[in-house]
């Protein structure tokens, strides 16, 4: 598996799918991310803050932080930046 990752505040955190992932952005959002909308950006941010929270639980990683602190730190061009890395991690820089 290819090492995603995205820098929050400085810091390195991984950020890829794990089913944990899925199952809290399902209790988050209310609905499966076979339901969910691309275009929205909140679902998209929801599903990064899911992907970086159960890889760093997964990693023995400390991510300090909840919901909303992220989403305040992660801008819409961080989230296209890992969308991109995610489509084709070859392409990672």
């Amino acid at each position: 598996m290819a090492r995603i990752t995205i820098k929050v505040n400085e810091q390195e955190y991984p950020c890829y799918f794990t089913l944990g992932a899925g199952l809290e952005f399902k209790q988050i959002i209310g609905h499966d991310i076979s339901k969910m909308d691309t275009t929205d950006l909140v679902e998209v941010g929801t599903l990064l803050y899911c992907q970086c929270k159960s890889a760093c639980r997964r990693e023995k990683i400390d991510f300090p932080y909840g919901y909303e602190d992220f989403m305040d730190q992660v801008t819409d061009m961080d989230l296209f930046a890992v969308l991109k890395e995610q489509e084709d991690p070859a392409k990672k820089k």
